[in-house]
């Protein structure tokens, strides 16, 4: 902001850092970044896990419009995975420490099966569901074919 007072271009220098989520704010401070002719370039410093689909969804769509007016590197910390990854493609070039954690964009759905678990202790789980893949994956029942190329398919 001071180097707005000048007159003179410069870099803008952008942190994204915690968890990503929907957050309108940075995406207006993103816009005006991107509307100001003295801004010339980006770095965009990641230290991200990740976050939710939309807010990292957002987040990459407008830093690949903005990676498309004016040149946006991202520069990875200790870890840009999942959206944080996802958010670091958008830039027009990506550097990454030797020991950053980096990588997984949507490549992982985990859960378990604990239904043989549950009738050796005396549980019996009741699910009421308005289609036969809602609620899936759940511990508390086996994975069917269907359910299982339903969940492939998505990730």
């Amino acid at each position: 902001a001071d180097m707005e007072k000048t007159g003179r271009d410069y870099i803008a220098r952008i942190s994204i850092d915690g968890i990503i989520v929907n957050d309108p704010e940075r995406l207006e401070k993103l816009d005006a970044i991107a509307e100001n002719p003295r801004i010339k370039a980006v770095i965009m410093d990641l230290d991200t896990p990740g976050g939710t689909v939309v807010g990292g969804e957002l987040l990459y769509k407008k830093i690949k419009d903005l990676a498309a007016q004016k040149p946006v590197v991202a520069v990875m910390g200790d870890m840009a995975t999942s959206a944080g990854y996802l958010v670091a493609i958008a830039s027009n070039r990506i550097y990454a420490q030797h020991g950053t954690l980096t990588g997984s964009i949507g490549v992982l759905l985990q859960s378990a099966d604990v239904t043989e678990l549950s009738k050796k202790v005396g549980v019996q789980m009741q699910l009421i569901k308005s289609a036969p893949l809602k609620g899936t994956p759940s511990i508390f029942e086996t994975l069917t074919p269907e359910a299982h190329q339903s969940l492939q398919d998505v990730v």
